[in-house]
């Protein structure tokens, strides 16, 4: 019933429902989605792109998840960065189905560099591709674009805009964050969120490192700050493993998982 349901409101909303914010990095979503001003890993591609200039090494992360916990829907995406001399850069494939009717598909390329010692720039291009059989399918170019600025070692301020070329009616949004790191194992993240038909939101995130394999991270998102979310990280060697628990207050949890490699 979950499908037939979903379904239906896609198709009747298909220029406005498709593409719409998904979670795209289990580490972002499990501190709430306040990542704008961290965006230090394979994340930043999605939340803010200025954040690749801070990347070191060569990066693939796969993400799994079934939205709501229903089965017949299903997300997977693999991203992967590369250091540059200035900069870096990183390559992405996203696909989101349901079991027999829906599909959407995302390719996205993002580039970063620093301007100055505090200051970098970073900017997305993303082909976003869709199809509902019986129903036929269509295809969007999207710009998102991003800046990253260090005030201390402690403090970082970001600011990234999505959609800003308006491609097929896609909404424009715009977010601001900060990033606090008042001890070394703790961080801090606060985002402001404004879309052109709502009001603003705000998203809390707070990752905490127990010891030097674990982190804990929790979250709050949306407007009424009803939308908690959980995560922890595992860090063996040379990789990691994510998890992330964000709860809807109608639809229910949704489970992300993700296993990132560095080399």
């Amino acid at each position: 019933m979950w499908r037939v349901i979903f379904s239906l409101i896609l198709i009747s909303n298909m220029s406005e429902a498709s593409f719409e914010s998904r979670a795209l990095s289990v580490r972002a979503e499990g501190m709430g989605g306040a990542f704008t001003a961290l965006a230090d890993d394979a994340g930043a591609i999605f939340y803010n792109p200025a954040g690749l200039a801070q990347i070191t090494l060569q990066e693939v992360t796969c993400l799994r998840t079934h939205p709501f916990d229903m089965s017949e829907l299903e997300q997977n995406l693999i991203t992967y960065l590369q250091p540059t001399q200035k900069g870096g850069r990183g390559f992405s494939y996203l696909q989101f189905t349901d079991s027999d009717s829906y599909k959407e598909t995302q390719l996205l390329f993002s580039a970063s560099t620093f301007i100055s010692k505090n200051l970098c720039l970073g900017v997305s291009l993303k082909q976003m591709g869709l199809k509902i059989d019986g129903y036929g399918d269509t295809s969007k170019f999207g710009i998102d674009a991003g800046g990253l600025y260090e005030i201390s070692p402690k403090i970082k301020i970001g600011i990234v805009g999505f959609n800003l070329n308006h491609p097929l009616d896609t909404e424009k949004s715009y977010n601001v964050g900060l990033c606090i790191r008042p001890i070394l194992n703790l961080l801090i993240t606060i985002d402001v969120e404004k879309t052109e038909r709502f009001n603003s939101e705000i998203k809390f995130g707070q990752e905490i490192w127990i010891t030097n394999n674990l982190c804990l991270r929790v979250g709050l998102k949306k407007h009424t700050l009803t939308q908690p979310t959980l995560g922890l990280g595992i860090l063996t060697g040379t990789s990691e493993f994510d998890y992330s628990c964000v709860f809807h207050p109608d639809l229910g949890a949704t489970h992300l998982y993700s296993f990132t490699k560095w080399f």
